[in-house]
Order: C-alpha cells, then structure tokens, then sequence
C-alpha cells in the first residue's frame, strides 16, 4: 500500500544519491538500510507512531542493517508519544547494537524523560551525553548556551543541571551539610538563610560571596539577535517561564531577545535566598529526583523505577 509506495520512493531516491555525480555504488544492503531509515523518518514526521514501530520490526525481521538514524526516528517517535520506558528500551537495543547515540537521540530520550516528571533519569541521560561530547551548553563560566537544544524538556533538563552547578559553587556547604539528613534537613537550612541575619548565614556555613561567577550571569536561546530564524521558540519560552516560576533575576535584555541575563550579586542573592525552595517545590516532592539533583553526593545514584509519569 502507501508504505510500499514510500519504501520504493525513497529506494530509488537512496540509489540516486549514490549514483548521481560519479559515485561508487552502496556497499551491499545500504540501498535499503538508507530507503528504511527515509521511510521512518517520513512515518514520524508525519505523526504515524505505529507505523514506525512496525516498520522497524519489519527492517529487524528482514536483517537490514539498523543505523543511528534508525533509531533516531524509533525513539523520536516514542518521544511524541511520551513513552519514556520504550524510548530507553529502544536507547538500550540500540547500544546493544553497537551503535552510538548522537545528541539528537540524547535530545529525544532527556525530554521525554522530564516532560513526564522522570526527572532523575533525565539528569542521568543528559550525564551519559555530556560523557559522550553532547549537550555540553557551559563552555563559558557563567553563561549557558542552549541554542542547540532542540526540545523544551531538554532545555528545561539542562537548565536545573546548571543550575545545581551554580549551586554547588555558591552554597557547597551547605549542600554538605545537608547530605544524607533528607528533605528537612535542606528545608531548615534553607529557612535559617532566608531570614537574611549574618548569624543565621554564619551557623548555615554559606560564603557571602561568589567569587569565580563573572559580572553577569547568561543563558542563551539563540533565538534572536544572532539567529536568522524568528517566530516560536519552545526552548526559549520554557527557560523564560520555569525562571520566571522560580522568581529568579533573569530578565530578556532589549538588545538581545535571544538570550536572559541576570547580575551577579542578584543570583547570588536568589541562590542564597529563593532558588533552594522554589526548585524543591518544582520537583514536586520526588524524593529521589530531590537527591540526585539537589544533593552533591547524590551523583552516580541508580535510577529509580516508577515513579511520577509512569508509562
């Protein structure tokens, strides 16, 4: 029927690129690994979720040779339907494989992941990315670079991870502190800085200063004054309203609508005072989301089952 019909287009298609300008013929197979992986892509775009499933089982049942883009298109699919545990089943097959993920297929496994409240296994992904060379957004102290992020979650995934990091320079002991004495421990120190007292910074251990964080702080959308594409932008309408849900400093500069900036002595304010609690209330009360993105020592924890979001 129509898929046959697609298959065979995008066959051809596959042959032509390879013999138009005097390039050698495929190696064997890659005429149809290539007309597959086109046919997936197609059935997502197109929101046809189960005919990408079946076609894939089709591409496994007959032994085409599978490709990242394979599974790109696989997970990608699972990932607008918001089925976390088959888009990792997919990620786990996929290394199985021996095929390595590029930062599209991280994109499509972080956001699932935190657009259905996983917000632990989201941390856990984006950590396997950044080990891998992908979705590394602070290549500058101080400034966080999202403009490559293609998804909202993933942005919102990468925002809490800076964020913990700026955390981390600023309030270290308190963190240490608070380790291993669970949320009410966190809470009660949290609640001693917000009275503002010298006395109460000086018991919760917090430096007054944030030496090494530069003049001003910046996270960037890319969706602006150096982008040539302009309209709707989900990474940046979500950076702009979880900050914003957070009551922190950043605001969009006139000069520069791609991006938020902050000064720094007002996020040292707002990681001292405002942010601890405002990311607790965020996380919804998901304990083990709380430790492994609030708690230093909570790094390289397993990944939990279950959950908020279950599929």
């Amino acid at each position: 029927g129509a898929s046959s019909s697609a298959l065979a287009a995008a066959a051809a298609a596959a042959a032509a690129a390879y013999t138009g300008g005097g390039l050698p013929p495929p190696p064997p197979g890659a005429s149809t690994t290539h007309a597959y992986d086109a046919l997936l892509r197609v059935l997502h775009v197109s929101g046809r979720g189960a005919d990408v499933e079946s076609t894939f089982t089709a591409m496994v049942g007959k032994g085409v040779r599978r490709t990242v883009h394979t599974y790109n298109s696989l997970i990608a699919s699972h990932e607008a339907r918001r089925q976390w545990r088959s888009a990792g089943d997919a990620m786990a097959r996929m290394q199985e494989e021996g095929i390595a993920p590029d930062a599209l297929t991280f994109d499509a496994l972080i956001d699932v992941c935190e657009e259905m409240g996983q917000w632990d296994r989201a941390t856990a992904w984006l950590e396997q990315a950044q080990e891998q060379g992908y979705l590394r957004c602070e290549d500058e102290l101080g400034v966080l670079d999202l403009h490559r992020i293609r998804s909202a979650g993933t942005a919102q995934t990468v925002l809490r991870w800076w964020l913990r990091r700026m955390r981390s320079r600023a309030l270290a002991p308190l963190d240490v502190r608070a380790a291993g004495q669970g949320t009410r421990a966190i809470f009660e120190s949290a609640a001693k800085v917000a009275e503002g007292s010298s006395t109460a910074m000086a018991g919760a251990g917090i430096p007054v200063q944030i030496r090494d964080l530069p003049e001003q702080i910046q996270v960037v959308t890319g969706w602006g004054k150096h982008s040539t594409v302009f309209g709707y932008s989900p990474v940046k309408e979500r950076v702009i309203a979880l900050l914003g849900g957070l009551n922190s400093p950043f605001d969009v500069p006139e000069h520069n609508i791609g991006c938020v900036v902050a000064e720094k002595r007002e996020v040292r304010a707002w990681l001292v005072r405002d942010e601890l609690l405002s990311l607790v209330r965020f996380l919804g009360g998901n304990k083990d989301a709380l430790r492994r993105n609030f708690n230093p020592r909570g790094v390289g924890l397993p990944v939990s089952g279950g959950g908020v979001g279950s599929e």
